[in-house]
């Protein structure tokens, strides 16, 4: 009986409020009017300044890439080595590699897709063995790092001799490659030989960049590698490492991402993530 009493009351209610409605239309719709565009503003504003921070973040990614020409999702750690003995050797930074691949992948839900590992000696003097013209030969030509960037064959061309074998053998000279701009600074050429350290090295290889806007290349190679003698890892591993004082002075890791699948849904969960991975 309650329940009925109820249902009557409010079926009156509402029939007194739609004559209102009806008999005052001019305010009934302007009603109307103002509510949608209440709920208008309320909806779209914050979507318009989504959209508006989404596209002044993204040009802003672009003009970041065009100006460094690396990829815009990707990262970069290096060590200097500066003490007095050495600290890094080749099993750790075979871990370390491991692990940024590992953590990356975790942290940021996305693939890696190629991890350039940079790894440079300390600074050798580069010293002739046959005098060809020097005014002294016991004046250093250069003072040269050791070099191994696995990439640096993909994506440079030699433009005069060929790349050096890798070597785990322990005679002969060393077979290395420098860049062409080195090479015209001094005045290097193909099948001459020279001590580099303790070292005896022959340039089998004069390398130029193909492209040094590639986003595979950290820095400008022409300027990053004009102090470098590349070499193969395995010649690294078997020759240099063993004899050299400090074998790695320096290693950097640069890290590219596949972003292929990247979408907003992904954004906040690797921002806590990261900031989990903080504390």
């Amino acid at each position: 009986m309650i329940i009925a009493k109820f249902f009557q009351n409010l079926f009156a209610l509402l029939a007194v409020v739609a004559k209102r409605l009806w008999h005052n239309l001019g305010i009934t719709v302007s009603a109307l009017i103002g509510i949608v565009s209440v709920l208008s503003l309320v909806v779209c504003v914050p979507i318009f300044s989504h959209a508006i921070s989404s596209s002044v973040l993204r040009q802003q990614l672009n003009d970041k890439v065009t100006t460094t020409h690396r990829r815009m999702f990707s990262l970069h750690m290096y060590f200097v080595d500066t003490g007095s003995t050495s600290v890094l050797n080749l099993a750790k930074v075979d871990t370390v590699s491991q692990f940024i691949n590992t953590r990356v992948n975790q942290l940021m839900d996305l693939p890696v897709e190629k991890t350039v590992l940079d790894l440079e000696s300390g600074a050798l003097d580069l010293m002739p063995i046959v005098n060809k013209g020097y005014n002294d030969l016991s004046t250093p030509l250069a003072n040269l790092h050791f070099l191994v960037l696995d990439t640096l064959p993909q994506y440079a061309d030699i433009i005069q001799g060929q790349w050096p074998a890798p070597d785990t053998s322990n005679s002969g000279p060393i077979q290395i490659a420098v860049s062409k701009q080195l090479a015209d600074q001094i005045l290097l050429d193909v099948g001459e030989k020279y001590t580099l350290g303790n070292l005896e090295v022959e340039i089998t290889g004069i390398w130029r960049a193909r492209n040094p806007n590639d986003p595979i290349w950290f820095s400008n190679p022409e300027d990053a590698y004009l102090d470098m003698a590349w070499v193969p890892m395995e010649t690294f591993r078997a020759r240099i490492s063993p004899v050299v004082e400090k074998p790695i002075y320096y290693s950097s890791w640069y890290v590219i991402i596949n972003d292929g699948s990247l979408n907003f849904q992904k954004i906040t969960p690797i921002c806590h993530r990261a900031n989990a991975s903080n504390h």
